[in-house]
């Protein structure tokens, strides 16, 4: 299957994974079933900005997940209705449920002996929040496993990055999803986050105070220049330093209401960028050890200007995964496809990126 903006589904094209609602704490849609108009109008109203597909080109590929989509909706639910009762002032008399959600995550974590990062999620602009928090959860606990820290570490690092942007929900919707750009003002408010979240969490005593912090850290830099206190990476928990990375990492990714997403590669050039002024430049370096640069489906051009689609990741040569070319620079479909090891085969290269459109394929 391959990821296809919603703008270029068409009618009849076979849905490749199933696609949720957490508002309506449903099922949209099954894998498998023929896309119909009405489907298109709903997941474009819901901000769905872009689905799996399964076709000829994509046949036998299936994108990696990080943990299971059925765990994946199940711990969407649980922050969802953590946050839902908090900002309606009703009363969470520990935070067991969400214990017990990063437990699972963990679990699943543990049961991959070599687990990448692949961000395949499907994500609605008005589920940003949720889909943000267990990505950030599962991305921090992938880091913290290979920094070799024990289950409790983890359990702890795991709560405090799921809760991280709790805070937020004190937020005025009108300054969180602006579209233009903030004004100083309107800036100032979206820092106060941090504070907020480190004032509800700390109420709660089943939760560590490092877990805590979390909230509180997770925009400190390693200069110094971050907020809410100005910390350097010496005064900054671990565990907000690791947050602030994956942290980071996804936002980037993913798309806003002001912006489309960042392609995993640039994102990654970032962080090495900022690395040892914005962030930890070890665990920056740790952190992409285990980034999938280019995961199962995504659509690449060739330096000889044909079009491929990778169909399995080399996880040690992440730059140079097996890939299926499938059209030529133009666009037109080959007859047969060819398959490519670029570990292997140095005559070809991958000069970008693309979220290819079906309508780029004649």
């Amino acid at each position: 299957m391959r990821k296809v903006h919603i703008d270029n589904v068409k009618p009849g094209d076979i849905n490749g994974k199933a696609i949720y609602s957490l508002l309506s704490r449903q099922r949209l849609l099954n894998r498998g079933v023929p896309i119909l108009p009405q489907y298109i109008k709903r997941l474009k109203a819901m901000g769905v900005s872009y689905i799996y597909i399964e076709d000829d080109i994509s046949e036998g590929i299936e994108p990696q997940t990080m943990i299971p989509e059925e765990l994946d909706y199940e711990v969407k639910q649980c922050i969802s209705s953590v946050m839902h009762k908090i900002k309606n002032g009703k009363d969470i008399s520990d935070m067991r449920d969400v214990s017990g959600v990063v437990g699972k995550v963990m679990d699943s974590i543990f049961l991959s002996s070599d687990l990448k990062i692949n961000i395949t999620d499907i994500r609605a602009v008005d589920d940003y929040t949720f889909s943000h928090s267990v990505s950030v959860c599962t991305l921090a606990l992938i880091l913290g496993s290979a920094l070799g820290f024990n289950e409790l570490e983890l359990r702890d690092l795991g709560i405090g990055a799921i809760l991280h942007d709790i805070g937020k929900i004190k937020i005025p919707n009108s300054v969180l999803n602006k579209k233009g750009k903030l004004t100083d003002e309107e800036m100032e408010i979206i820092k106060t986050h941090t504070t907020k979240g480190f004032n509800i969490l700390r109420k709660y005593d089943t939760l560590s105070r490092n877990s805590v912090y979390v909230a509180l850290g997770h925009h400190e830099r390693y200069d110094g220049s971050g907020y809410p206190n100005g910390f350097t990476n010496e005064q900054t928990h671990i565990y907000s330093r690791i947050v602030s990375i994956v942290d980071t990492f996804d936002a980037m990714n993913s798309d806003r209401v002001y912006r489309k997403g960042i392609e995993t590669k640039k994102v990654i050039n970032y962080l090495r960028l900022m690395s040892n002024k914005h962030y930890d430049g070890k665990l920056v370096e740790k952190f992409i050890e285990k980034v999938n640069v280019y995961p199962n489906g995504t659509m690449l051009t060739l330096n000889t200007g044909e079009k491929a689609i990778v169909i399995e990741s080399n996880f040690n040569d992440q730059e140079r995964p097996k890939v299926r070319i499938y059209a030529d620079e133009n666009g037109r479909l080959y007859k047969s496809f060819k398959e490519v090891d670029l570990s292997t085969d140095i005559s070809y290269s991958i000069t970008q990126t693309d979220m290819i459109m079906q309508d780029d394929v004649e």
